[in-house]
């Protein structure tokens, strides 16, 4: 038999155990969710230190179907950990009670090559008259930034860090948008900047660009446009998840750019037109990567300036020449 203090000494010595363990759990946590932070700002283009915890939920739980169920427990469990000694209280509190209530349904059961692209590259116009009418009659928090902002996306088709940099201008009674290209790097897009040309644009989507505008220049003005950035991001990813909960493809804020060149595509503007008002490079990058013309649901009605549309590459080749065209290579430039 063990004698007291034998006995005392056993308990000193599990309980310290405990302790360790606990703590090697925690640096283990910390470890994780350091990866996954890094993971997701290399996959969404943004520097490490600007990543919003809230973006990073929204990201780690989009890629829930690629993730093994055993896996998504343990990413949960040190995220959890993580927002809760979160320095900035506010965004780690929305960011804790979106995760806490993801299951592991959904998860992966056992290997398998399934994808983990669960993005919309389309909003239909049904699905935009349900998704508005939501966060019209929802007055939830940032439901009424969010809803200025995908119909301004949509008309102009910016990407979501772009905004930071563009501005409306008056010249006589006709606006048109200057836009700093985020990608004018290694010959990526056409420019510094683009011009989109708003005079035929009707009055109510002119003021939701106006609004969202506005909304941007509030935000900077307090330092404060990652988070709005990423109070509308996951809001966004849960209205989504209200009004189709049996969905795996969701929209995202990316998917109005998408909308946006498959109604300038399905409303007549070449190639280059379309490239030109996106701000890339070459003629054939929205053809490979984004909407197609068949899911324009309305008319594009901006226009892309003349001088813009020269600069763009020409590296298409017309459908009547696809049989004759040679080699592949310079489809393989962008």
């Amino acid at each position: 038999m063990q004698s007291n203090k034998e006995s005392t000494i056993n308990q000193v010595l599990d309980g310290f155990q405990i302790i360790s363990k606990t703590e090697d759990t925690k640096i283990a946590y910390l470890k994780r969710v350091e990866q996954l932070r890094k993971r997701a700002a290399k996959e969404l283009e943004i520097n490490l230190n600007e990543l919003d915890v809230r973006q990073l939920v929204a990201w780690l739980v989009e890629k829930k179907p690629s993730i093994m169920r055993a896996t998504w427990r343990q990413y949960k469990s040190a995220i959890i950990y993580f927002l809760e000694n979160h320095e900035d209280i506010q965004a780690s509190t929305e960011a804790l009670e979106y995760i806490q209530d993801i299951t592991s349904e959904g998860a992966l059961k056992e290997n398998t090559h399934r994808t983990s692209n669960v993005k919309l590259k389309k909003i239909t116009h049904d699905d935009w008259t349900i998704l508005d009418n939501y966060l019209k009659n929802k007055p939830y928090k940032w439901h009424q930034f969010l809803r200025a902002w995908l119909r301004a996306a949509i008309v102009t088709g910016l990407r979501p860090v772009e905004w930071k940099s563009a501005q409306l201008v008056n010249n006589n009674g006709e606006y048109y948008l200057k836009i700093q290209n985020a990608k004018n790097t290694n010959g990526r897009s056409h420019g510094i900047d683009r011009t989109l040309l708003l005079k035929n644009l009707n009055p109510d989507d002119l003021n939701f660009i106006k609004s969202h505008l506005n909304n941007v220049k509030r935000f900077l003005g307090m330092d404060e446009y990652e988070f709005f950035y990423n109070g509308c991001s996951l809001s966004l990813y849960k209205a989504c998840r209200r009004c189709w909960p049996r969905r795996k493809k969701h929209i995202t804020l990316y998917s109005t750019r998408h909308q946006f060149s498959a109604n300038a595509k399905s409303s007549g503007f070449s190639k280059a037109e379309v490239a030109a008002m996106m701000g890339h490079a070459v003629d054939v990058t929205a053809s490979i990567h984004y909407g197609r013309k068949n899911a324009g649901n309305e008319e594009s009605q901006v226009l892309p300036n003349p001088i813009e549309v020269d600069r763009v590459k020409i590296v298409a080749i017309p459908h009547f020449d696809r049989n004759n065209r040679g080699s592949d290579d310079r489809l393989n430039q962008d």
